[in-house]
């Protein structure tokens, strides 16, 4: 157990390192340097374990893994979708650091994704549009590789974290080719986002299964940051993304990839050693202690690690009762994403009531996820949290809440959707208060609907024309 503690605490360092210095150098100017270059580590075949974990990346000793550690420069590499989506707050809003190795089957990857509010609410046909993290690949031989069109060794990747949509409840997998074998993935929920750890295979692309020796592909990857849930046609709850190397539209071609390196020679590991994972009753009673420092966020994690435990809604009843915010917003997530659990609503309420007027990020999302936990169980009193959810100046908790209205289904939300659509001066908050009046199926909306049409937005005349059609009003 105190191993693996100190190991959370060697990764958190790792992270919160990388950041610190990635921000302390980031260059003034924004043009794009010349092509990234990663390095991934040679590992002997069968040390790594996909559990979303440090361990096995432990084992090659900090030297090591620090060649192949890596984080984007948010300052050039953070992409706003507009200006109305508000403003970016930092790493600790939408950051990740990434580690890089190989072996003769696979290329993998550890990322360490920092996202205070994690939501997906797509489709298997748009999987992108919410939280997620996406890869592209390039495994042609160096004198094809970089060309302006995608060919059979060029590959999108697309990956959901288990449990942040709610439909899929193990990492979802999406690929650009159906016929190559689809990576092994595994993630973890983190106090500050989560873990995903990756192994792609090198045999799905035929240039590489034919030349193992393979010694550099290119390589990049994004972060899309939904940071309120709903989605529709013109998507109110995207934020931006985060691109890993270079801030250019790889879907289309790989031509600005980056450059990820392949060691030759394998690093010698240490010998591995055992996880273990306290019991729901160790949980309970570590939650029923005084926590201090930084043993607060090992506990807030543990309460993640218990997701799918089938004490999991004791332990996160018990967790939002604790003193520390990133435990009560541990406890607030996994019932926010498990919303078949037992939840104490009351102590739900309360807790979005005191979270939503802070204007921390742990705070404010706490609030986000205490609003979801209860409009999933049908239990928001929407009334009693319009005040302390709207008067904020975050935008994403207002987002959250006009959401949770709709799919809440209690109809006293349509005249203050309303009220959202007609007289809040941020596009974005008008197109969700429009969509979640049409996820709500309320006959009395039309009219702020109908006299919203000739709104001066067009992104808000389309949702509420978007709307309407779903109301079966012209």
């Amino acid at each position: 157990m105190l191993r693996n503690c100190w190991l959370l605490l060697v990764a958190c360092s790792c992270v919160a390192s990388t950041f610190a210095q990635t921000t302390a150098t980031a260059p003034a100017q924004t043009s794009a340097p010349a092509r990234p270059q990663f390095t991934a580590i040679r590992v002997p075949d069968g040390a790594m374990n996909i559990d979303g974990r440090f361990d096995d990346w432990a084992r090659m000793g900090s030297q090591t893994f620090n060649r192949c550690r890596t984080a984007p420069d948010t300052a050039r590499l953070w992409s706003l979708a507009d200006e109305s989506r508000g403003k970016y707050m930092g790493d600790r809003d939408c950051g990740v650091v990434l580690f890089f190795a190989h072996d003769s089957i696979n290329l993998y990857i550890l990322a360490f994704v920092q996202d205070q509010f994690l939501t997906n609410t797509a489709g298997e046909h748009n999987p992108h549009e919410g939280d997620d993290f996406e890869l592209f690949i390039d495994a042609n031989a160096a004198d094809h590789r970089f060309a302006d069109k995608v060919n059979e060794n060029v590959r999108q990747y697309i990956l959901v974290p288990a449990n942040v949509n709610l439909k899929w409840s193990e990492p979802y997998i999406w690929t650009s080719n159906k016929q190559a074998d689809k990576p092994k993935v595994a993630t973890r929920l983190l106090p500050f986002g989560y873990a995903i750890e990756i192994a792609i295979p090198k045999a799905s692309f035929p240039y590489w299964k034919e030349h193992p020796e393979l010694d550099a592909i290119g390589f990049d990857g994004m972060i899309t940051d939904a940071d309120a849930p709903g989605i529709d046609i013109h998507h109110p709850a995207m934020k931006g993304a985060l691109y890993f190397g270079t801030a250019e539209r790889h879907v289309t071609s790989p031509k600005h990839l980056s450059l990820l390196k392949l060691e030759a020679e394998p690093v010698t590991l240490t010998a591995a050693k055992p996880t273990t994972m306290p019991t729901a009753k160790e949980m309970l009673d570590q939650l029923a202690a005084k926590t201090r420092g930084s043993a607060v966020m090992l506990v807030a994690m543990r309460v993640l690690d218990m997701i799918d435990d089938a004490k999991a809604a004791d332990v996160a009843s018990a967790a939002i009762g604790h003193e520390s915010t990133q435990v009560q917003k541990a406890g607030l997530q996994i019932l926010a994403q498990r919303p078949k659990l037992d939840a104490p609503v009351e102590k739900i309420v309360d807790v979005v009531k005191t979270m939503a007027v802070k204007e921390d990020l742990d705070s404010q999302s706490a609030a986000q996820y205490g609003l979801v936990a209860l409009a999933v169980r049908k239990k928001m009193p929407v009334a009693d949290l319009k005040d302390a959810c709207l008067k904020t100046n975050d935008p994403a908790l207002v987002l959250t809440y006009a959401w949770c209205c709709g799919i809440n289904g209690d109809k006293a939300a349509t005249p203050i959707l309303a009220d959202l659509l007609k007289n809040n001066k941020n596009p974005r908050v008008q197109m969700m208060a429009a969509l979640a009046m049409g996820l709500l199926q309320d006959k009395a909306a039309i009219e702020p609907l109908t006299q919203a049409k000739s709104d001066p937005n067009g992104d808000v005349q389309r949702q509420v024309k978007d709307s309407l059609k779903k109301l079966g009003a012209p």
